[in-house]
């Protein structure tokens, strides 16, 4: 009787087991190695999701000629850790709008601007997304990244399909899930000199 117990005891540990190592259902094709999950997916939902809430486009230049479009610019920003302010963003408008673009999230219900992003051109063929920027109540719901897709949609009608990001490190991945890649080109910056030697 015990030799039965022991024999069924070893049997039910195997049962478990097994079933340990059987993935669910939902799970098999990653558990088999033939899905990568690699983010997009979530990016695209998270992108789905976003889009529930907001109405993403690229801005007109009528917009971006109103104040009020200016500073709720400006209030996307976190005042202690950025360098664009309302003049800032008044810069970048004045350029020329061949050189320059910007796409904005607009908040379904209230219809208020919650993000923006803004991309340099040369006009012709290369483009660079130089800021994405969310209000605080709104990030981690998928806007930013509805707000880039916007964006690159709005350059492939431009025909500009050579699109570089500048950011800094921690969001990497943020553009990686968006399917931009890390360029290993040189990246130099223009330092001027004084007196004392480099600026």
């Amino acid at each position: 009787m015990r030799a039965a117990r022991a024999l069924d005891a070893r049997g039910a540990a195997r049962a478990r087991r097994a079933r340990a190592r059987t993935p669910p259902r939902a799970s098999l094709a990653r558990w088999l190695g033939l899905a990568r999950d690699d983010g997009a997916a979530r990016a695209r939902r998270r992108h789905r999701e976003a889009l529930a809430l907001v109405e993403c486009r690229a801005l007109t230049e009528a917009e971006l000629r109103a104040r009020a479009v200016v500073d709720a610019m400006a209030a996307c920003e976190d005042a202690r850790a950025s360098t664009w302010d309302a003049r800032a963003i008044e810069r970048a408008i004045a350029a020329p709008e061949a050189q320059r673009t910007f796409a904005g999230a607009f908040a379904r219900e209230s219809g208020a601007l919650v993000g923006y992003a803004a991309c340099a051109s040369d006009g012709a063929f290369v483009a660079t997304v130089e800021r994405v920027c969310v209000r605080e109540e709104w990030r981690g719901r998928g806007v930013g990244g509805a707000i880039v897709r916007a964006l690159g949609e709005t350059l492939r009608e431009r025909e500009i399909y050579d699109v570089g990001v500048r950011a800094p490190r921690r969001l990497v991945g943020f553009f990686e899930a968006l399917n931009y890649d890390e360029d290993e080109s040189t990246h130099m910056i223009f330092a001027r000199e004084s007196e004392e030697g480099v600026v």
